[in-house]
């Protein structure tokens, strides 16, 4: 017999926690290596010019400042089209989108990523990039909840990318993809994979995060014979606070020696077999599985592996409610503030702890002229005249208290505030208990959070608030007109996405007259931006097209969508989003049975340089290929039409599969060539391409199709063996798939040819 291996996987634990931030990963990872990512940028031609303009974009992003940011880094994009410091703009600019959950803004510059993968002896933080770009690209699908996209980009990491943490990370949004779908076994075959690669030199493989699922992997080359014998392997978990949880492990497979568990953790106090991990500050984790029969000859030989519970520390300013977050304080008011941290929960009572406040002003000072290498017509972009320098009005030190219903107290979740005063009238004074402030100050409260999920490396965490002036709660009235014409257009868009939104509801509960009145006001916001003949960001007279666009399309005005889509093309042929706009226009002429039409606007958009729905296109291409050709075969009545429209279609399906590998209509497209050779009895071929299908898209929510597809093409090709195979994995894997009752059905038929 084998020997019995428990593993808790610590690895996992830490992985998760860090795959939540989505994007600071690879940036951690450089800092801990003492790299920077600019290093190696000189190798694509690139010059100190274009350097200094990504650091001042990336400069501005990180202030706040977006609209600049992103202009800075579009102007560095433009001004250095050679330069592989533009891939670096695109990274910076799909990053912050993906933080700010622009999901559709982040796209389009991931894609740009893809184009480095041509480039020779391209610098090591390049191809980091690479894989970074494809983990945030398959993130920002499951954001989008369009997990059909999403599992190939995760996919792609996991096989060419296997030793990497970028793998662990995309396993974990593999198994979330299919948990959220309800694919269970899929799902706890992912997630169990998550942590397999482990940094050795990593120093989070010893600790978990505090409110995180809890997994356990053990691996026992007799427990595929115990659980056919009815046997179900167990795992004891202990922690130090004295929580007690059993695990009930599941199987990878039928046949798999590896199996999985996983238990919720949460901050609180122990509750033994409620089926709950709870957990508290300097907690420790223990999992223990009882080997029944080691090669020695032992009985119920203890397996064990341990973690150290962790907690990654935030901190937030609010409003009163200690709940929703604040961006401002006021002057002669309290300022409250929100602690969570886990570690710091040291004991069963209310615990306190002190954190430091300061108010801080901002002086100009002159900035060092420009390097030589900046100066020229972009100069002033580059660098700023004067630079912002800050210095600390007054300090003040205040108690938090942890919060919670009685003793014990377990949450670490600490609340506390402090009273702020006008510098005018309160001198700033360190040892008082209130914070002088003057208007725009801003206000940092910070603390030191020693121990958490990345290690046990020192991280200071803060929260900013900026002073805006004292409380006023006179009633005034406003007029509302903006006249500053960039702040109008602004309001207009925000207004026409909020009309928008409301057309879609009337639309949805079947209220179609309520639904174009909305739409109708939303049309005069979007137009006022798109005639303006004022200076405004052409992003927001882009964005205003999208929404008229859209708009239109609520009110089932489709001519007017087509024409709106077609003025935006020729205004922004460049733009990210016009293969989008260009998709809405084939998808109407579609929708309208002008199929011919349809096909040209696709094929229009395989022309473009850069679009996230080629593969989308050339699919479609073919879908309308074959309609096409079903129709004009009606009339012949020497053969089948469906069958003399799908050979017509064939070569394009086919090159959807070839072209287009990765995307989530390969598999469609695989499966139509799997059909026509079906119907032309070339069942070698369609084994082939089943193989292919299994191993290429193990994700793809067609596979029991596959599977039934495989059953009765083994059977036809009197592989009988094959034939019970795939049937027995269609009823195991899918067992409320609408294939299994005629799978029930053929099953003992094949069990008698056996």
């Amino acid at each position: 017999m084998k020997r019995g291996r428990v593993k808790v996987v610590e690895a996992a634990l830490a992985v998760v926690a860090v795959c939540m931030l989505v994007c600071g990963t690879a940036e951690a990872a450089r800092q801990a290596k003492g790299e920077r990512p600019e290093d190696d940028a000189g190798a694509g031609g690139a010059d100190g010019g274009a350097l200094l303009m990504l650091q001042k974009g990336k400069d501005q992003l990180a202030a706040g400042e977006k609209d600049r940011g992103i202009r800075i880094l579009d102007q560095l994009i433009q001004q250095y089209p050679n330069s592989l410091v533009r891939y670096q703009a695109y990274m910076a600019m799909g990053r912050h989108h993906i933080e700010s959950y622009e999901q559709d803004q982040a796209l389009p510059y991931l894609a740009r990523m893809k184009e480095l993968e041509q480039v020779k002896d391209l610098p090591l933080s390049y191809k980091d990039m690479i894989v970074e770009a494809l983990y945030m690209t398959g993130v920002a699908y499951f954001q989008k909840r369009e997990y059909a996209k999403s599992f190939p980009t995760l996919r792609k990491i996991t096989v060419d990318y296997p030793n990497t943490v970028w793998a662990n990370q995309s396993y974990f949004y593999i198994g979330m993809c299919h948990f959220v779908q309800e694919n269970w076994n899929k799902a706890i075959e992912a997630l169990s994979l998550v942590g397999t690669y482990v940094d050795p030199d990593s120093p989070t493989t010893q600790f978990a995060e505090a409110g995180r699922r809890f997994y356990v992997k053990i691996q026992d080359g007799d427990l595929p014979i115990m659980t056919k014998l009815g046997f179900a392997p167990r795992v004891f978990v202990e922690t130090k606070a004295g929580d007690k949880e059993d695990v009930t492990m599941i199987p990878l497979s039928t046949d798999n020696p590896m199996y999985v568990g996983s238990l919720p953790t949460e901050v609180g106090t122990p509750k033994p077999n409620n089926g709950v991990i709870e957990v508290c500050g300097g907690d420790e984790i223990t999992a223990t599985y009882l080997d029944g029969n080691t090669q020695e000859g032992e009985k119920d030989k203890p397996r064990k592996g341990a973690v150290k519970v962790v907690s990654t520390g935030g901190i937030f300013i609010s409003l009163g409610d200690y709940d929703t977050r604040t961006k401002n304080a006021y002057l002669d008011a309290p300022v409250y503030v929100v602690l969570q941290d886990a570690d710091l929960d040291i004991s069963p009572q209310y615990d306190t702890f002190k954190l430091k406040a300061m108010s801080r002003y901002k002086v100009e000072d002159v900035e060092e002229a420009a390097p030589e290498a900046t100066k020229g017509g972009f100069a002033d972009l580059l660098v700023e005249k004067k630079k912002e320098i800050y210095r600390v009005r007054d300090e003040l030190t205040f108690t938090l208290r942890e919060v919670g219903k009685s003793e014990p107290v377990r949450t670490g979740r600490f609340h506390g505030a402090f009273m702020t005063a006008s510098a005018a009238v309160v001198a700033p004074d360190k040892d008082d208990d209130r914070l002088s402030c003057g208007q725009d100050d801003e206000i940092v409260v910070s603390y030191v959070d020693a121990l958490h999920g990345e290690g046990d490396v020192p991280r200071t965490v803060t929260s900013k608030a900026v002073v805006v002036g004292t409380l006023d709660s006179t009633i005034k009235v406003t007029v509302p007109y903006v006249p500053d014409e960039m702040l109008r257009a602004k309001k207009n868009v925000v207004e026409a996405e909020a009309f928008l939104e409301l057309a879609k509801i009337f639309k949805d509960m079947g209220l179609q007259q309520g639904a174009n009145a909305r739409a109708a006001e939303g049309l005069d916001r979007a137009s006022e931006v798109i005639l303006t003949q004022a200076t405004i960001d052409p992003a927001l007279r882009e964005q205003a097209f999208k929404l008229k666009w859209e708009l239109h399309v609520s009110q089932n005005d489709f001519e007017a969508a087509v024409a709106t889509c077609n003025a935006f093309n020729s205004l922004f042929p460049n733009s990210p989003f016009v293969d989008r706009a260009l998709m809405g226009i084939a998808t109407v002429k579609e929708q309208e049975g002008n199929l011919a039409d349809a096909i040209k606007v696709y094929t229009q958009i395989l022309g473009l340089q850069v679009s996230l729905v080629k593969a989308e296109a050339q699919y479609k291409i073919a879908e309308c290929t074959e309609k096409l050709a079903v129709i004009k075969a009606k009339g012949d009545t020497k053969g089948d039409p469906q069958k003399m429209a799908l050979e017509l279609a064939i070569p394009i399906y086919r090159a959807v599969a070839e072209k287009f590998p990765e995307s989530p209509y390969a598999g469609p497209a695989l499966g139509k060539l799997i059909d026509y050779a079906i119907e032309n009895k070339d069942y070698t071929q369609a084994n082939t391409l089943l193989e292919q299908i299994f191993s290429d898209y193990p994700d793809a929510p067609f596979l029991d199709a596959m599977l039934m597809k495989w059953v009765l093409t083994a059977y036809r090709m009197g592989d009988f063996k094959k034939a019970h195979e795939k049937c027995s994995q269609l009823l195991f894997e899918y067992p409320d798939s609408s294939y299994g009752s005629k799978a029930k059905e053929i099953l003992p038929r094949i069990e008698a040819k056996l």
